[in-house]
């Protein structure tokens, strides 16, 4: 999972916030994409790249604001299409 990829036990990941595990250069996006979500209460995303275990790994972060006020982040491993959109 991307616990994993990140380097970090399941423990150190299980109630922090994902802008917490973050590498500095991919906040910015996340943030904004966060900000985004909040101000317009509509589904916002955010892609970054992080270095794990097995390399560099593309990542898209889409955040769904609930009725609450609350936000869920929903995160999934994009490498794939990027290394195909990459060549």
């Amino acid at each position: 999972g991307q616990a994993a990829a990140l380097r970090f036990s399941d423990a150190e990941v299980i109630g922090r916030p994902l802008r917490d595990l973050l590498p500095d250069d991919a906040r910015a996006s996340f943030d904004e994409a966060f900000a985004r979500a909040r101000r317009t209460g509509e589904l916002a995303g955010a892609e970054y790249r992080v270095l794990g275990d097995r390399g560099w790994r593309d990542w898209e972060a889409r955040i769904v604001p609930l009725r609450d006020g609350q936000l869920v982040t929903l995160v999934r491993d994009i490498t794939a299409r990027k290394d195909a959109e990459r060549r």
